[in-house]
């Protein structure tokens, strides 16, 4: 009995391993890698060496017509300004002004690049991270 929890544990440990390396490998985040000491021998070279480095494409030089002078222009009028947040809309992302998606009952808000950044479904979006705080939300830990 205690034998097959046992190995059903293993078995359900060993395929979360392997599919947390798969979503990091999907997404391009780096994975930790296990550090080779000085008894354990390197079977594989590192990455960079079996990459080739591609050369910098070469400088072209570009010749820009000279433009015939124009009259001054009228100053522009001042930007409106920018609300630190907006409600988010179901189904649509956010503005591009208002990168932090916030949840309100949780009282979290994520940035982009962080680890559930992606599959947030947020109830606003704010300009900065010192906006969401103004209004009492922390920071996600991950």
């Amino acid at each position: 009995m205690i034998g097959r929890w046992l190995r059903r544990l293993l078995v359900l440990g060993t395929l979360g391993g392997a599919g947390w390396v798969a979503v990091k490998f999907l997404r391009g985040d780096p994975v930790p890698a296990f550090e080779a000491g000085p008894t354990t021998p390197t079977l594989l070279a590192p990455v960079e060496k079996l990459v080739p480095t591609p050369s910098p494409p070469a400088e072209a030089t570009v010749v820009e017509p000279e433009a015939p002078a124009a009259e001054p222009e009228a100053p522009a009028a001042p930007a409106a300004p920018v609300a630190d947040w907006v409600d988010a809309v179901a189904g649509e992302d956010g503005p591009a002004t208002h990168p932090v998606k916030a949840k309100l009952k949780s009282g979290i808000y994520h940035l982009p690049g962080m680890l559930n950044y992606d599959r947030t479904v947020p109830d606003r979006w704010y300009t900065t991270a010192e906006a969401a705080e103004a209004d009492a939300l922390r920071q996600a830990k991950r």
